[in-house]
């Protein structure tokens, strides 16, 4: 399943956990959930959901054009930096508000300790949600220097979601598919 089929999957289980709540199915194990958790989640969504758009445009396109020199390669190119520069930018909300909610999982916290990532994603998410004299200013590039390939911000969004999934119990919700 790729990560586009998995924020699908786990979209379609949020909603289905709406609609249970609307007609009292498995209401006793929603209520168990801490709601603050619940609306962190909404961030971790909002994240994977432009992930998932940011494939499949890239994978409908072809993927990225090396060296290319035609003004619609390089405007699509862009276009994919500032889309992933957003979903970076959300990773780090997310990131935010589990310091904030005081979260703890080893999973998370093993990304969680390199803190010179973590500080390059938040001055990350800076740039890209203030607005920068430099449209490819130090703050951008130095997270893209720190995590080149983006494996570091991938794996921390992964662990976030298995964080996610055990703590709500999406799975374990026997919600309709």
């Amino acid at each position: 399943m790729t990560n586009g089929e998995r924020g699908e999957t786990v979209l379609h289980e949020i909603l289905a956990a709406f609609s249970a709540v609307a007609s009292n199915v498995e209401l006793a194990k929603l209520r168990e959930y801490d709601p603050k958790i619940g609306a962190l989640y909404t961030h971790f969504v909002t994240a994977d959901a432009v992930e998932y758009h940011l494939r499949n445009a890239l994978k409908a396109s072809g993927g990225p054009a090396p060296n290319s020199i035609k003004v619609s390669d390089i405007a699509r190119d862009l276009s994919a930096f500032r889309v992933i520069s957003v979903y970076y930018a959300l990773i780090y909300v997310v990131v935010e508000g589990y310091h904030e909610l005081g979260l703890v999982d080893e999973k998370v916290d093993h990304f969680l300790q390199d803190a010179e990532k973590v500080d390059s994603l938040r001055r990350f998410r800076n740039a890209t949600f203030h607005f920068q004299k430099d449209p490819l200013s130090d703050k951008l590039m130095a997270h893209l220097s720190e995590d080149r390939y983006g494996d570091w911000t991938r794996d921390l969004a992964r662990a976030l979601e298995s964080f996610f999934v055990r703590k709500l119990g999406l799975r374990e919700l026997n919600l309709p598919d």
